[in-house]
């Protein structure tokens, strides 16, 4: 049985696709914390790619482009009602991994 056209279920990341431009918005909401915590500014700001996860909110996982030589991925939880928060800082191949454990 194909899983296509299936949603995913509560709980269950995504599997890794393109971002929509609502999931760009919520990745710029954290750039200036990432900024803050590199201590220095960037000029490149893309997501590439986004796993998602709907718990008490939604969990992202965003592989970023930051205009240097490797990517990175940065986990980013938004809460019912609330902004974006920006939890961890984490080397570009989390994207792949399965089971996903953040």
């Amino acid at each position: 049985m194909s899983n296509v056209g299936k949603s995913q279920l509560p709980g269950e990341w995504s599997k890794p696709r393109a971002p929509l431009p609502k999931e760009q918005d919520i990745l710029d909401k954290v750039k200036e914390e990432f900024e803050h915590r590199r201590n220095s500014p960037i000029s490149k700001f893309l997501a590439l790619l986004v796993r998602t996860q709907t718990v008490d909110g939604t969990k992202y996982l965003f592989l970023v482009d930051i205009g240097e030589s490797e990517n990175i991925c940065l986990f980013v939880f938004l809460p019912l009602y609330q902004e974006p928060n920006l939890e961890q800082i984490l080397k570009a191949t989390k994207i792949d991994e399965d089971p996903l454990d953040l």
